[in-house]
């Protein structure tokens, strides 16, 4: 049955029963775009005209389009004379409840969730109207075609995928992605603000993609494979242009295209892990792609549970970011602050490290903390995983760009092999040497650590008994007494 909303919507759906729709949301994603007209091509790369329920909204979205290309600004008094009088009232109440600008793309997330759902409506509407007419088998098969292009569309993620891809199978028989990544893991890499985690993930997910090493090394796969980046943190126009910038520094520009089909970024503002709709979109888009290597970026913007507490985390961990691994076997690769929001203060009263209590920790196989050094270095530490040891820690150098702004070419090196005083002061090196002492699982005498790193990191042991101390203040390693004997060991290894 076809009826209309009070405006002309015109909608399939059964009598007396409202179609799904969000007025508050539509009037949001325009009057963010009245507001600041630099919001359009975030809402424009999710909506179309159609998604909007209101006849009143889509005409309006239509004038703002058409301003836009028209390189004319977006304001009342120009949408007044291109829209009819009736909808005037419409205009003047975008502002109603000052919306934020910055919202915009988690608003149209929600318009284009809702008109999917009214499509799909409408489409299993009038497959039911054939089936149950008597026309021929045919028929009511291809009556059916438009609710599988629904179903393979998705429309809960709130953004569209920038690339599409044709998938390609994973490296077989192989237990790791790159040197640092295994299969059907669950990495999270955490650090502070503007070390680079994103633009590093990145690097990594066009090596993948491109079939080269990352960071300048040899890689463990010769052949190119398709990853799936969750972007919540930076937005198509950066993630492309930090991609140009990789491509330049590593010498693969012209292989960009075929690149970035296996290399696909899906909107991820507005998403949220705990809802049902957005993962079930997010398994769709990795049983259809296949990927080696699903990023998250990053884990705050993803989900709305208490970061405070290692249960609500620990259970996001466990119930809603590894399942991702077993629908085909990718690693998971989590980015995530390194502390919290009161800074280094509160590591000296025992808060937690990494932001969000040890849940976070306790759920990932593998955890790296990137730390930012002098002169654009950055120190990649490994204090937790199954694959800690079989490498050595390693330093880089970046250009880290500026906020908003990548680099004119993107060139991040190991600069260490493996030796990381020959990059670091002597306390940065030390500290490497800890983890890698302790990487085997077993515990060791705490003098004979300190030894072992004074003589590897060529530091004084005053400095190499201060820096165990502090991983100890910050809960990576653990000092156990044992008669006359302090033993120390990875915490991880203690607590299990």
């Amino acid at each position: 049955m076809s009826t209309r909303s009070t405006d002309g919507a015109d909608v399939f759906h059964p009598k007396a029963v409202e179609p799904p729709h969000d007025e508050a949301a539509e009037r949001a994603v325009l009057g963010s775009i009245l507001l600041d007209n630099g919001s359009l091509p975030s809402a424009r790369a999710i909506l179309t005209a159609e998604d909007f329920y209101r006849t009143s909204h889509a005409d309006i979205y239509r004038a703002m389009l058409q301003l836009a290309d028209a390189d004319g600004p977006i304001d009342s008094v120009s949408l007044l004379a291109r829209v009819p009088a009736s909808i005037g009232p419409a205009v003047s109440r975008l502002l109603d409840g000052i919306p934020r600008a910055a919202n915009v793309a988690h608003h149209a997330g929600t318009v284009r969730e809702k008109a999917w759902r009214r499509r799909l409506g409408d489409a299993l509407q009038k497959a039911f109207s054939l089936a149950s007419n008597g026309v021929d088998l045919d028929e009511v098969l291809k009556g059916l075609r438009p609710v599988e292009d629904l179903m393979r569309d998705g429309g809960s993620l709130g953004g569209r995928v920038l690339r599409r891809y044709d998938a390609q199978k994973k490296p077989v028989g192989r237990r790791m992605i790159t040197r640092e990544l295994p299969t059907s893991a669950v990495v999270l890499e955490a650090g502070d603000g503007g070390t680079g985690k994103s633009y590093a993930a990145l690097e990594r997910a066009h090596a993948i993609a491109a079939g080269i090493g990352e960071f300048g090394r040899e890689g463990v796969n010769r052949d190119p494979y398709p990853v799936l980046i969750l972007d919540a943190e930076n937005g198509e126009d950066l993630m492309v242009a930090r991609l140009h910038a990789i491509a330049r520094g590593s010498g693969t520009e012209a292989q960009l295209p075929s690149i970035m089909d296996r290399l696909v970024i899906l909107d991820g503002f507005g998403f949220n892990l705990d809802s049902d709709s957005d993962m079930a979109a997010l398994h769709r888009e990795i049983r259809q792609l296949e990927p080696v290597l699903v990023i998250l970026d990053s884990a705050a913007a993803l989900h709305h549970r208490n970061e405070n507490d290692s249960i609500e985390i620990r259970g996001l961990m466990d119930g809603r970011i590894r399942p991702l691994t077993r629908v085909c076997g990718s690693c998971v690769e989590v980015l995530h602050h390194l502390r919290k929001k009161g800074g280094l203060a509160d590591l000296d009263n025992g808060a937690q490290r990494v932001r969000g209590a040890s849940g976070w920790v306790d759920g990932a196989d593998e955890v790296f903390v990137l730390r930012a050094a002098a002169d654009e270095k950055i120190i990649i530490e490994h204090p937790k995983g199954r694959i800690a040891g079989s490498s050595r820690p390693f330093v880089l150098r970046k250009e880290l760009p500026p906020p908003g702004c990548p680099p004119a070419d993107g060139r991040s090196r190991i600069i260490d092999i493996g030796s990381p005083e020959a990059a670091l002061n002597k306390a940065g090196a030390a500290r490497l040497h800890i983890f890698e002492a302790l990487a085997a699982g077993s515990a060791i005498e705490a003098g004979e650590l300190d030894e072992r790193v004074r003589r590897a990191a060529g530091c004084s042991e005053r400095t190499a008994r201060e820096v165990r101390s502090k991983l100890e203040e910050e809960g990576l390693i653990r000092v156990i007494q044992q008669g006359k004997t302090r033993l120390v060991a990875r915490s991880e290894d203690v607590d299990g």
